[in-house]
């Protein structure tokens, strides 16, 4: 290698401007031992670090994390936690993620045939070591997936926190643990702007983390939320979520009611009208719905909105709409033109005061939303940006302005495909 004379801000630069290109990357990393190093710090951090017991080169990845070179790059880190595994975790994961301390975002997945991770089974020196992970200053994004019997209130000590997912979890909240008489000093006041929840059996998850965001000693609160997505039965959700967009109020920007087809014995499916009211949706510009056809009028998601775009005041700023409907039916274009609730949404989509609206798009099923939408869910509002062509003016004339209509064939992104 030869020495450097060149400036640390163009080398930056420089290497910035190659963010993505690997080979170049390396290239870089021969020039001297300042490029070495701005080109690790871009390649490592646009990277995801896997983290599983079971892996071939495990010894190789502990000794990556525990190199300085290394470790003050990496800015995300997905642990596959495995139960079996108890004496590995506790020995080793402890000491690796005390050399993280740059994180970004942190994800704890399930790994194994048992598809869950209970808490409670989790070593004393590993939950210690993750805690404290979780309130690291740069931590800004948390996904769990499959964790149980996690105690809700953590997250009140989590004030940095911007960004949190739950797929599939069950929290438990501890009134004592707030309200204990030396409570652990809490460190500022924090905000979420980002809260996904995915628990299509259980509302558990969404009313302990409520009652956290809630309560007056919590470090975190959701009052300048911008994004929630909610996932499950309506039965479950409905209350806890209309409390988290009237706490949310003014500043949510993103709202998606993701709902499971209801059971017989858990009634009719709620309306979006149930959970977020038309006095707090003025800075609401993208909105995913779904709803069954053919639908209980009062409790029809496609009214709602009907009513939202009719009132001067309601959806003001509203750009994109996304709306997924189950029917099991082969000739969508036909039930547009022909059902009075969709011609009555047109309707309201066209008026005047609606010229912000740049996409809406339909999205047809013919079967229920399954577990594949947990893998969906992350992504949005990417929700369908692999292996979807766009498509314009090819539809009826009534939809032509800004309409895509869309038939689900499968279970992947890719398997929606454009009517014809």
């Amino acid at each position: 290698m030869i020495s450097s004379a060149v400036p640390k801000e163009i080398i930056d630069t420089i290497i910035e401007e190659l963010y993505g290109c690997n080979e170049a990357l390396e290239a870089c990393s021969l020039v001297s031992r300042s490029f070495l190093d701005a080109s690790r710090r871009i390649f490592l951090s646009q990277r995801a670090i896997s983290i599983k017991p079971t892996a071939q080169s495990i010894d190789q990845l502990v000794s990556f994390i525990r190199s300085p070179t290394n470790s003050c790059y990496i800015y995300d880190v997905r642990i596959h936690y495995q139960h079996c595994d108890n004496d590995w975790w506790a020995t080793t994961l402890p000491s690796m993620l005390a050399l993280l301390d740059n994180l970004h975002s942190i994800s704890i997945c399930e790994y194994g045939a048992d598809g869950k991770i209970d808490w409670n089974n989790v070593p004393p020196i590993v939950q210690a070591s993750l805690l404290t992970t979780f309130r690291l200053p740069g931590l800004i994004n948390i996904r769990f997936y499959g964790v149980e019997n996690f105690p809700a209130a953590h997250f009140s000590y989590m004030t940095q926190l911007k960004a949190l997912v739950c797929v599939d979890c069950k929290f438990n909240f501890e009134k004592d643990f707030l309200l204990s008489e030396n409570p652990e000093p809490l460190v500022g006041r924090g905000y979420l702007e980002s809260l996904l929840v995915y628990n299509p059996h259980s509302s558990s998850s969404l009313s302990a983390l409520l009652k956290v965001f809630e309560h007056p000693k919590s470090g975190l609160h959701i009052s300048q939320l911008r994004s929630l997505l909610v996932y499950g039965r309506a039965s479950d959700l409905t209350d806890a979520t209309r409390k988290v967009t009237k706490a949310s109020s003014g500043s949510l920007e993103t709202f998606t009611w993701w709902l499971e087809s209801p059971q017989p014995e858990s009634g009719p499916m709620s309306s979006p009208s149930a959970v977020i009211d038309l006095k707090i949706t003025q800075n609401l510009h993208t909105i995913y719905l779904t709803t069954d056809y053919p639908d209980v009028p009062e409790h029809d998601a496609l009214l709602w909105l009907i009513t939202a775009l009719a009132s001067p005041s309601g959806l003001r700023k509203l750009k994109e709409l996304t709306i997924f409907v189950r029917a099991p039916i082969e000739e969508p274009e036909t039930l547009i033109i022909n059902n009075e609730i969709w011609t009555g949404l047109n309707w309201a989509l066209t008026l005047p005061n609606r010229s912000e609206i740049q996409r809406v798009r339909i999205i047809f099923s013919n079967r229920p939303c399954g577990r594949d939408v947990r893998f969906v869910s992350e992504s949005m509002p990417d929700l369908h940006d692999n292996g979807v062509l766009e498509v314009g003016s090819g539809m009826n004339e009534l939809w032509s302005r800004y309409l895509e209509v869309y038939k689900w064939k499968g279970g992947s992104r890719s398997s929606f495909v454009p009517i014809s």
